[in-house]
């Protein structure tokens, strides 16, 4: 057998482009069409996972902050997770939607509008006639997954980029801590940080307090709980870091518009 010659065996050629080795992880959880109702005129939806949302006829909308955000064919509209909005319907508009997780930075709650560029459109709709002929689940999450990466591709740096060190620390802290909420001083020592430098660094790099941001993590893993496990109520409260139901159910409510009850009603619907 001839011997193979290992100078191939490097992928870096150096006539190409490295790219970097950790690009952004996504949680597909579904990808769905539909033609759009009256009954698509949700109000104050807010959820704990991300949404892509392109509609090959325009027509409808959401509206996020009383401002109505048209869902056009030239268009796919990102709502990041705790971002609060209503639907705006058109009866006879096709509405196709990814809802996902996503290993994402810090982000403010807004939604963000990115145009379709020269070729999206078509992967767009490889996607929804692969929803309508319900063809292979793995031919359907390549080219969700494909919609997803274009339209992350647009996103500034520090938003579509995987969290720096100091970032992820503080991450797994929160995640590893949310029944026994840390510190302010935890959450500095862990980004090795003095408690001024890290509110000051924390606040450059999102826009909000790490108690604030830290709540939203909070309610977003309580949400997780209430629409797919058994826990009760006080069980989730108490394995989200709150101190009885009654002070739970009242943050939960001005973080997510709803009780608790309500919001695990109206999610298991």
């Amino acid at each position: 057998m001839k011997d193979c010659d290992t100078r191939y065996f490097d992928p870096l050629t150096g006539s190409g482009q490295a790219l970097p080795r950790h690009g952004m992880g996504f949680w597909i959880h579904e990808a769905g069409w539909m033609i759009l109702d009256a009954g698509w005129g949700h109000a104050a939806v807010r959820s704990p996972f991300w949404r892509a949302y392109h509609n090959p006829d325009a027509g409808a909308a959401i509206r996020v902050g009383g401002k109505n955000v048209p869902l056009d064919p030239d268009r796919v509209v990102l709502i990041p997770p705790l971002c609060v909005f209503d639907c705006v319907p058109e009866a006879g508009v096709r509405h196709v939607w990814i809802h996902f997780s996503a290993d994402a930075p810090l982000m403010r709650p807004v939604h963000r509008v990115l145009p379709l560029r020269s070729g999206e459109a078509e992967i767009w709709a490889g996607l929804t006639v692969s929803l309508q002929e319900n063809t292979d689940p793995i031919v359907r999450f390549h080219l969700a997954r494909a919609c997803l990466d274009l339209a992350w591709s647009q996103l500034p740096p520090a938003e579509s980029q995987a969290p720096g060190s100091r970032m992820r620390s503080w991450l797994r802290l929160i995640q590893s801590r949310l029944d026994a909420p840390p510190s302010l001083d935890e959450m500095a020592k862990v980004s090795a940080m003095g408690r001024r430098s890290f509110l000051r660094w924390f606040k450059e790099e999102t826009g909000r307090t790490p108690a604030d941001y830290a709540m939203d993590l909070r309610i977003r893993e309580a949400c997780l709980r209430l629409r797919y496990s058994e826990d009760s109520i006080d069980e989730v409260a108490e394995a989200t870091g709150f101190a009885d139901r009654h002070h739970f159910s009242r943050v939960f409510k001005q973080r997510a518009g709803m009780a608790p009850a309500t919001w695990r009603r109206l999610a298991s619907d």
